[in-house]
């Protein structure tokens, strides 16, 4: 029987992978196998089925059997044994690994290679005996495997001992960064533009625009308390590392020779701001991008251009212990919180362990195609010196009348593929370098902004 709009227990989610006793949601709809509940918002079926018909069976996908068309969902985990093993794979000294489901081909005229997969980047693969062996040390993570051995290999049982271990990435939770971090320096050459642009807070930039929208009949002394909740809207994850590294620049920040506001509005444009700035500057190193203050990058967060990137050690050691088929999960009539957190708790210690050059990406672009710069770049060298550059981009968005200042330089016209070509192959010289001038923050027209490159200050 489907019940939803209650409270529920025992959670085993695997849309979302929650694993508890139950948890604020009450739209929830309980499996008539297992007895475990899920979140309707999870399933595929949400929206097309009345979770409340008594008249509706639900089967959690743990549950559910396997199609003979596919055997597999889209981008599911399954546990795979060492491809190194070949055909000695049943093997009781084999481990397995994690690894992600990419592509069937149903139709394929060799049935060797019907399903592939693809094993996970966080594995821990053992140093084999001959350590000159690199096929041996790191195998091949594309694989293809024909039907036969996927219907086998979801049959087995396997015990936590054959499981291999995951790495994970230090600097996610680590709160000690690298004393040499490359964001210090970007960080530290961006206090000077970025208190200028905390003290003018024009309209026309997107982040103070949002968070003028968000604060708005809001008093500054009772906000100090929502700053976090703004905060979460826009950019909500942050690892350690990177709060670690943000706690330097904002202290400057705080000076009031360099933020000439009063105090509690000082502090919670700092900590709002001044922060989401310095995430969007570290999101534009990680993607190798340029680096400016213009708030281009917050548009595309908001959007979802950019997005957060889960941490798949974590999705794969959920794949893990579900492999092992722990007792407590089999059904709801077994299950106890505490016999589940013991558990879970011994299988991350025996299988995971922490890997300092392990850095997996926290941002992506979810298009392929590569950002246009939409405004005058406010841009942030530290290659040589900690020191503001100032460079207009080949391309601008659209102006309108209202646009139009006479002390604004046209732009420029584009570059031909052939000449994007030949300047890319060519790099500049230590003279050319130096040569660009060092200027201030301006504002030229209706919130364009750029650099003043004749005062040289």
């Amino acid at each position: 029987m489907v019940r939803a709009l209650c409270s529920a227990k025992s959670c085993n989610c695997y849309g979302c992978g929650e694993i508890s006793d139950g948890d604020d949601d009450l739209k929830q709809v309980q499996c008539s196998s297992c007895d475990f509940w899920s979140h309707c918002r999870c399933q595929p079926e949400d929206g097309e089925v009345d979770w409340n018909d008594l008249q509706v069976i639900f089967i959690c996908q743990g549950c559910r059997p396997r199609k003979a068309a596919q055997l597999f969902l889209p981008r599911e985990i399954v546990v795979l044994p060492d491809p190194r093993a070949k055909d000695q794979w049943r093997g009781k000294n084999v481990l397995w690994y994690p690894a992600r489901f990419t592509k069937h081909h149903p139709h394929k005229q060799n049935p060797k290679n019907e399903f592939e997969f693809r094993y996970l980047e966080c594995i821990r693969w053992p140093i084999p005996e001959d350590e000159d062996d690199l096929r041996l040390m790191w195998p091949s993570t594309a694989i293809s495997r024909d039907r036969a051995f996927c219907e086998e290999i979801l049959k087995v049982e396997l015990r936590p001992e054959q499981i291999g271990m995951l790495r994970f990435p230090g600097f996610r939770s680590r709160a000690e960064p690298a004393k040499n971090h490359p964001l210090i320096g970007i960080f530290n050459s961006a206090v000077a533009p970025l208190a200028k642009l905390l003290v003018s807070f024009p309209d026309e930039h997107p982040v103070v625009s949002s968070y003028k929208m968000f604060f708005t009949n809001r008093a500054t002394a009772a906000d100090d308390s929502r700053v976090d909740e703004w905060i979460a809207e826009p950019l909500s994850e942050v690892v350690e590392e990177l709060t670690a590294l943000m706690v330097q620049p904002l202290a400057k920040l705080q000076d009031f020779r360099l933020v000439t506001v009063p105090g509690p509005e000082r502090r919670r444009r700092v900590l709002t701001v001044g922060r989401v700035m310095l995430q969007l500057l570290a999101i534009q190193y990680e993607l190798k991008e340029p680096l400016n203050l213009n708030g281009d990058t917050f548009e595309d967060v908001v959007k979802g251009s950019i997005e957060w990137v889960p941490l798949e050690s974590s999705e794969a050691l959920r794949a893990m212990i579900l492999a092992t088929k722990p007792k407590v999960l089999n059904h709801a009539k077994y299950w106890d919180m505490a016999t589940f957190s013991e558990f879970a708790t011994n299988f991350l210690v025996n299988h995971t362990a922490p890997d300092p050059a392990y850095r997996p990406a926290t941002y992506r672009r979810s298009s392929l195609s590569p950002r246009e710069s939409r405004r005058p770049a406010i841009a942030i060298d530290n290659t040589k010196e900690d020191r503001v550059q100032g460079k207009f981009p080949t391309k601008t968005r659209p102006r309108s009348d209202d646009d139009v200042d006479e002390d604004t330089p046209p732009p420029k016209r584009q570059a031909t593929s052939r000449q994007l070509r030949s300047r890319r192959n060519k790099r500049p010289s230590e003279e050319q370098a130096a040569a660009v001038p060092v200027g201030k923050i301006v504002a030229s027209g209706k919130g364009w902004y750029t650099i003043d490159v004749a005062s040289g200050n």
